[in-house]
């Protein structure tokens, strides 16, 4: 596993530990998949919390 690997990993897993939701968090690095699933991954996404509603 290389070092850049490994740290992604572990921003997903501390993520999700220390975050209070009803749901996983999922983190996709789009930098390591080509266009074609980059496009059909994002073209039905729903942004479900936006900063606007922070509190």
């Amino acid at each position: 596993m290389k070092s850049s690997d490994a740290v992604f990993l572990s921003l997903c897993q501390e993520l999700n530990d220390e975050t209070d939701t009803l749901r996983k968090i999922d983190l996709v690095d789009f930098g390591k998949v080509d266009n074609t699933f980059r496009k059909f991954a994002l073209e039905n996404i729903e942004i479900w919390h936006t900063a606007e509603n922070l509190k």
